[in-house]
C-alpha cells in the first residue's frame, strides 16, 4: 500500500476542527437553569430557586466551552462549599448541549453524572450503577475525560476512583460540556477549571499517558521503513541531503568524511572498498548560503546584489519575493534609526565605535574572506565592461543608501536615518500601490506605522514587526525562490519528513488518539544526550 505525501494539513469540514478550540474557563451564565446563580468570576454556581417537589428535578449549568477532543484528556474539579441538609443531590459530570438542563447530568440522554447522594454513576438513564463513596460539603470531586480511550474517571480529594464509563466518543452524539446539576436551596460549589493547582495530580496522569504512547513507538518496527536501508543510515542520508540542500558544503563533505571513517572502522573486510557518499562541491550552493547570511545579517542590499548577479530572473518571477526583501530592507532602515537613538540615550554610541573601530569583528574578517574565494572559484571577477553591464541590470533600489554594515560602522546621524527611510518608504509605496494586493497593502501599512513612534523597539504593539526572526522567514522565501528557478525542490527531505509528521500527528489528535498526546519534540527531547552526539 503506498501513500500520496502532503505538504501541508488538509482542510476539514469545519474550520474550527483545525485548531484546538478555547478550553473552558468558566460556567455560562447563559446555558444554565433559572433557579442557579453564577457568582464572583463566574466560577461558583449557587442554588436560588425553590427546592422542587419531584425527585428527579434539579437546575443543571454547563460551562462556557466544550471540551476539545484534540486536547486529548480534560480535568476539571468542583469544591463543594455550603449545604443546608444532611444529604446532597450536587451531581458532577459532563452533557452535550442537548441534554435539558432541568435534571441533574446523567439522568438525561446525552449526559453523564457521578452523584453525590448515592455515590452512583448515571449515563444518560436514571438507573445509576455503584461507583464510588458519597461525597458532601469540603469534598472537592475532579471529573476527568480521556478522549483516546473514550472513558472517564473522577477523583474524591485527589484520588483517583477508577473508570466510571466507556465508549463515551461513541455515545455522546455532540461536543461535551462540563456540567454540574444542583437541587436544593443553599447548594452551592466553586469550580476550578484550571485557574488554580488541582488536588489531583493530573501532571502525573499525563506523564503515564504519554509514556504509553512513547512504548509503543520505541517497539514500533523500523526494518521496513525504507529498504534497503537501516534505520541509521536512513537518518544519516537525510541529515547530509539536508546539509547540501541548504548550502552548507563544507559541513557536507566533513559529515559524509566521518561517517564513510565510521563505515571502514565497522567494516568486517577492511581492505574491501567501501561505498563513499558523494558531496559535490556545490558552488550553487555556495551562492545560496552568501545570500541568506547577508539577510539574516540585515544586510538586504546586498542580497538583492548577488541575487541579480547570480540569479538574475528569480526576483521577476517571483514578485512576492522581491516585495518582501523591499519591505525587510525599511524594517532595517527603521531598526538602525531605533538602535542608534538607543545607544546615543544610554551614553554608549562612541564607547561602541570606538572599540569596534580598533578592533573588527573576527565574524566580518571571516566573511570577507569566504566573500573573496567564493568570487575566485565561480569566475565572478569579471572585465570591467562586464561589470558594468551587470551594474546596469540593477533596479534603481539598488543604487539607494545602503543602511546595513556591521556594528562598528559610523552611523549617519538619527535624523538623517529616518530622513531616508521616510524617502525609501515613499518609493516604497508608490511602487507597490499600483499592484492590486489588498495583502500587500496591509503589510505596507502595517510596517510604515513604525514612524509614527521615536523609539518602535519600545513599543511592544509594533516591536515584533523590527525582531530579527523576521529575517529567517524572508530568507527562507528567497532560498525557495532560487531553488525553485534551478528545478530543485524548495525543501529538503528532512523538513518534508518532519513536516509530515507534524501533519499525521494532527490527523491523529482530531478526535482526541494518540497524536494529542505526543509531539516530536517530546520523541526528540525523549533521546539521551549521549545518543545525539554518537
Amino acid at each position: 500500500m503506498t501513500f500520496d505525501l502532503i505538504e501541508k494539513p488538509p482542510a476539514f469540514e469545519e474550520d474550527e476542527e483545525a485548531t484546538v478550540s478555547p478550553l473552558p474557563s468558566r460556567w455560562n451564565k447563559d446555558d444554565k437553569h433559572s433557579a442557579l446563580e453564577v457568582l464572583g468570576d463566574g466560577y461558583e454556581v449557587k442554588y436560588t430557586g425553590h427546592r422542587s417537589e419531584r425527585d428527579h428535578d434539579a437546575a443543571a449549568i454547563r460551562a462556557d466551552h466544550y471540551m476539545p477532543p484534540q486536547c486529548g484528556v480534560y480535568y476539571f474539579e468542583v469544591l463543594i462549599l455550603h449545604r443546608k441538609r444532611e444529604d446532597t443531590t450536587i451531581a458532577i459530570g459532563f452533557s452535550n448541549s442537548s441534554a435539558a438542563l432541568s435534571r441533574a447530568p446523567g439522568w438525561e440522554p446525552g449526559s453523564w453524572g457521578y452523584h453525590g447522594d448515592d455515590g452512583n454513576s448515571f449515563a444518560s438513564q436514571n438507573i445509576g450503577k455503584p461507583y464510588g463513596p458519597k461525597f458532601g460539603p469540603g469534598d472537592t470531586i475532579g471529573c476527568l475525560v480521556n478522549f483516546r480511550t473514550g472513558t472517564a474517571l473522577f477523583t474524591k480529594n485527589g484520588d483517583e476512583l477508577g473508570i466510571a464509563f466507556r465508549d463515551i466518543n461513541k455515545d455522546a452524539q455532540g461536543k461535551l460540556f462540563p456540567t454540574i446539576g444542583l437541587k436544593k436551596p443553599g447548594d452551592h460549589i466553586l469550580a476550578n477549571f484550571g485557574q488554580l493547582p488541582f488536588q489531583f495530580d493530573i501532571d502525573g496522569y499525563m506523564r503515564a499517558e504519554k509514556k504509553s504512547i512513547m512504548d509503543r513507538i520505541d517497539k514500533a518496527d523500523t526494518s521496513k521503513l525504507a529498504p534497503p536501508w537501516k534505520e541509521k543510515e536512513l537518518i544519516q542520508r537525510l541529515v547530509l541531503q539536508f546539509l547540501q540542500h541548504d548550502g552548507y558544503v563544507e559541513t557536507a563533505r566533513a559529515f559524509a568524511e566521518e561517517v564513510h571513517a565510521e563505515k571502514a572502522a565497522l567494516s568486517n573486510e577492511p581492505g574491501m572498498p567501501l561505498e563513499g557518499i558523494n558531496v559535490k562541491d556545490d558552488e550553487d550552493a555556495r551562492k545560496r548560503q552568501q545570500i541568506r547570511r547577508a539577510v539574516l545579517e540585515g544586510k538586504i542590499d546586498q542580497a538583492l546584489k548577488w541575487v541579480n548577479l547570480y540569479y538574475p530572473q528569480v526576483l521577476a518571477d517571483h514578485r512576492e519575493v522581491y516585495f518582501r526583501l523591499r519591505c525587510r530592507k525599511f524594517i532595517e532602515m527603521i531598526r538602525k534609526d531605533a538602535e542608534e537613538t538607543m545607544r546615543q540615550e544610554s551614553g554608549a554610541d562612541a564607547e561602541k565605535k570606538d572599540t569596534s573601530a580598533a578592533a573588527p569583528s573576527r565574524t566580518t574578517q571571516q566573511h570577507d574572506v569566504e566573500d573573496e574565494e567564493m568570487e575566485e572559484a565561480d569566475g565572478s571577477q569579471q572585465p570591467q565592461q562586464q561589470q558594468q553591464q551587470q551594474q546596469q541590470q540593477q533596479p534603481e533600489w539598488d543604487e539607494q543608501m545602503e543602511t546595513e554594515g556591521n556594528d562598528g560602522e559610523a552611523a549617519p546621524p538619527i535624523g538623517k536615518l529616518l530622513q531616508e527611510a521616510l524617502l525609501y518608504g515613499q518609493d516604497l509605496r508608490a511602487e507597490f500601490d499600483g499592484w492590486d494586493n489588498p495583502e500587500m497593502s496591509r503589510h505596507l501599512d502595517e510596517i510604515f506605522a513604525l514612524i509614527a513612534y521615536k523609539n518602535p523597539l519600545k513599543v511592544k504593539e509594533v516591536a515584533h514587526l523590527l525582531d530579527r526572526s523576521g529575517r529567517v522567514a524572508v530568507a527562507e522565501e528567497l532560498n525557495s525562490a532560487i531553488l525553485h528557478s534551478l528545478g530543485k525542490s524548495s525543501r529538503a527531505a528532512l523538513e518534508t519528513l518532519y513536516a509530515q509528521t507534524e501533519v499525521f500527528l494532527d490527523i491523529l489528535r482530531r478526535d482526541g488518539g494518540d497524536g494529542a498526546f505526543v509531539t516530536v519534540k517530546d520523541v526528540m527531547d525523549s533521546i539521551p544526550t549521549s545518543q545525539l552526539r554518537s
